[in-house]
C-alpha cells in the first residue's frame, strides 16, 4: 500500500509540465504552480508554497553553480508539493520515505548531465539537507 501512494504522487509530479521554478511558472488562474495535477490545492497555497520554496534557497543554500542551484531548488519544490499531497491523501507517516525517494531519483536523473557535475557531493552539505527538510514541514503543514 505504501510502495502505491508514493508512486502515485511521484507519478503526479514526474506528470509536471514546469520547465521552469513554481516560483516563475504560470497557468490559468495560477499565478505561481507547479503544474501538479492534483485537484485538492488551492491556488492561494500553491502560491505560498512556490513562493517559499525559491526564497528559502536564496536564504539558506549557497551553491557552487547555477546549474546545481536550480537542480536543488527543484527537488525541493517537488519534496514541498509531494509532503502537500501525501498529508492530503491522510498518509503523512510515510512523508519521509516519500522524500528520499524524491530526491534520490532527481539527484539519479540530473547526475548523468555534465552540466550538473558535482551535485551528488552537493545535495550532503548541511545546508542543502536543512532545505529539502523545511520545504518537507512547509508542505506538510499546508495540507493542514
Amino acid at each position: 500500500m505504501t510502495e502505491n501512494i508514493i508512486q502515485y504522487v511521484v507519478d503526479l509530479i514526474e506528470a509536471s509540465d514546469r520547465s521552469m521554478p513554481a516560483h516563475f511558472s504560470s497557468r490559468d488562474d495560477r499565478a505561481e504552480t507547479f503544474w501538479v495535477d492534483f485537484k485538492d490545492l488551492s491556488a492561494s497555497t500553491e502560491v505560498a508554497m512556490a513562493s517559499s520554496a525559491y526564497l528559502w534557497l536564496n536564504e539558506m543554500v549557497t551553491l557552487e553553480s547555477k546549474q546545481n542551484f536550480m537542480a536543488v531548488l527543484k527537488t525541493g519544490e517537488d519534496i514541498m508539493i509531494g509532503t502537500y499531497i501525501i498529508a492530503r491523501l491522510d498518509s503523512a507517516e510515510i512523508a519521509q520515505e516519500l522524500i528520499e525517494t524524491i530526491a534520490r531519483r532527481n539527484i539519479e536523473f540530473v547526475a548523468t548531465q555534465e552540466q550538473f557535475a558535482g551535485i551528488a557531493e552537493n545535495v550532503l552539505h548541511a545546508d542543502v539537507q536543512a532545505y529539502w527538510k523545511r520545504c518537507a514541514e512547509h508542505g506538510l503543514a499546508c495540507a493542514g
